[in-house]
């Protein structure tokens, strides 16, 4: 299945253009970028573009994935109900956007690579600041930066003191004149 933005044999999708407000342009970037598409996914787009195929759905020629009725662009109200019930369903208080999506996606892929390059590949930002901006860093992975950082510091045990009190000069924090 190869259509104008998906791409089944090199499992990926390219995003080449936005809607806003039903206007069609260019990305908000200007820059076109493909991703990848999970194998999984890839199988409910296969599925999903066959029966639009065999229904001889409106919108297919435009080359949109998810075309709305008449082959109008759907509005961005859409998922709107579906996301409410789905976040009902799985008890999430508050309301969900799709952008929230890209949040979660920014944040998500920021905490598996450290390739910053390929992180703003993928959510299209043009900036370093904007994927920043687009990050929330967790307790959990300021714990996880600090048992890290705790692993570089050499252990202090009291009985490796000398009578005085003194630690040496060997010692990670001296009592005068140290980090602390």
């Amino acid at each position: 299945m190869v259509t104008q933005n998906i791409d089944a044999e090199a499992g990926s999708i390219r995003i080449r253009r936005a809607q806003w407000k039903g206007t069609v342009d260019e990305t908000k970037t200007g820059v076109a970028r493909t991703l990848p598409l999970p194998v999984g996914l890839l199988a409910v787009l296969r599925e999903h573009r066959r029966a639009l195929v065999a229904k001889q759905a409106m919108g297919l020629s435009e080359g949109w994935v998810f075309p709305g009725r008449g082959g109008k662009l759907l509005h961005n109200t859409t998922l709107r109900a579906a996301m409410k019930t789905c976040a009902d369903a799985a008890s999430i208080p508050h309301r969900f956007s799709v952008h929230g999506f890209r949040r979660t996606f920014n944040n998500l892929m920021r905490q598996v690579t450290e390739d910053k390059i390929v992180l703003r590949s993928m959510t299209g930002h043009a900036t370093e600041e904007m994927t920043e901006h687009y990050s929330h860093v967790a307790l959990r992975e300021k714990h996880a930066a600090v048992a890290e950082l705790m692993r570089l510091v050499p252990t202090f045990r009291a009985d490796e003191q000398d009578r005085s009190g003194d630690s040496g000069g060997d010692a990670p924090f001296p009592k005068t004149g140290g980090a602390l």
